[in-house]
């Protein structure tokens, strides 16, 4: 892929970097979401269901619309993974483009959302949307 991000889950799925991924990896525990498909079914069955709201995956894709994984500034603050819907009283479940998940407050995850909703900009931000100019 030369640095390219996938533009969503089900072709990150498909791309081969993570064979035998159940779709249960895509289910927050105590939601109302389902698995897209039994244990051991190929993902090329099931990988086109993981949109947000869809009832077969919890978490939505925020690297969408991106270029280069080069250019990020800082992978330690740049959400690349959340919790489509946090289960109520709960902290949103945050991955962040270096691996690390945190559970972020409902009160940190405001401006998070609203900075990622915003899109990447060339200035550095605490919310992740720093990608370098092109």
């Amino acid at each position: 892929n030369r640095g390219y991000l996938p533009p969503d889950l089900p072709t990150l799925v498909l791309g081969g970097k993570f064979p035998g991924l159940p779709p249960q990896t895509f289910i927050r525990p105590g939601s109302n979401d389902t698995p897209a498909a039994p244990m051991n079914t190929p993902p090329s069955q099931w990988a086109s269901k993981l949109t947000p709201n869809s009832g077969f995956c919890s978490f939505t894709y925020a690297l969408a619309g991106s270029d280069r994984i080069t250019r990020i500034r800082s992978a330690t603050t740049r959400v690349m993974v959340y919790e489509t819907t946090p289960l109520p009283g709960r902290p949103t479940l945050v991955l962040f483009a270096d691996g690390h998940v945190e559970a972020v407050s409902a009160a940190n995850w405001g401006p998070m959302l609203a900075g990622l909703n915003a899109g990447p900009t060339s200035a550095p931000s605490q919310i992740g949307n720093e990608f370098e100019p092109k």
